[in-house]
């Protein structure tokens, strides 16, 4: 009963949340290079990015995962702008399900936890900003969603080769969104070491080992040798 209660709150959280976005876009933050680069995706021109790039030496092209993520409702900016910020916050309904998965063995505080999110006044108002943030958590979270089923407890997705392969995927995809996701790639690695520290160096442990950390690069190259703009990273 208790859990049904907590539940019925979530989706009462939310529901408010999704009657109460503001039809308007703060224009004081980083939204703007997103939204040039995402109709930079969905148009399949550079022109308008370049030409914004030489108007002023301090423009910065954010990591292109983001832009690409919102490219496909990007022609409702001029329009239909709650669109997109309903789309965005569709992440973060996401989020809260992979986390719920996270702690599912603690069920009542995993309920307590997605309700005191659902229902916080700061997440109730980052809703109406276009940024990469709630994107970003619902990839990493999915990411150590998958890598805590694999090293920790033992459940794989269709084998344990593949689930290191999507794991990579994943690390890509937070990367590509916001670069600091990067520590998630070392903080497996760690596990991965601490998980084969009697059979380090045996061919199958150092295998599994470099699984994620080749798929990162190789996506990153890929992904390199497409993307004509470079986009500047916190290395930079």
């Amino acid at each position: 009963m208790k859990n049904f209660i907590i539940i019925a709150l979530i989706f009462l959280s939310l529901l408010i949340n999704f009657f109460s976005f503001n039809k308007v876009q703060d224009w004081g933050d980083d939204f703007a290079a997103y939204v040039i680069q995402a109709k930079t995706v969905h148009d399949g021109s550079y022109t308008e990015l370049e030409h914004n790039i030489k108007r002023n030496d301090f423009i910065l092209n954010y990591p292109w995962g983001f832009p690409v993520l919102i490219s496909p409702v990007i022609p409702f900016f001029e329009t239909h702008i709650i669109v997109i910020k309903i789309y965005i916050y569709l992440f973060f309904i996401l989020s809260l399900i992979v986390l719920f998965y996270l702690f599912r063995e603690e069920k009542e505080t995993a309920l307590l936890t997605i309700l005191m999110l659902s229902s916080c006044p700061f997440f109730c108002d980052f809703k109406n900003y276009i940024l990469a943030d709630i994107p970003n958590l619902f990839f990493v979270l999915l990411t150590l969603l998958v890598a805590n089923r694999l090293l920790i407890k033992g459940h794989a997705i269709i084998n344990i080769y593949f689930t290191y392969f999507i794991t990579g995927v994943l690390v890509f995809m937070s990367y590509m969104i916001r670069n600091q996701s990067l520590v998630i790639l070392s903080a497996i690695v760690l596990v991965q070491l601490v998980k084969f520290r009697r059979d380090l160096f045996s061919l199958k442990s150092l295998f599994q080992m470099v699984i994620p950390p080749l798929i990162f690069l190789l996506l990153l190259f890929v992904s390199n040798q497409l993307i004509r703009v470079k986009s500047v990273t916190y290395l930079d």
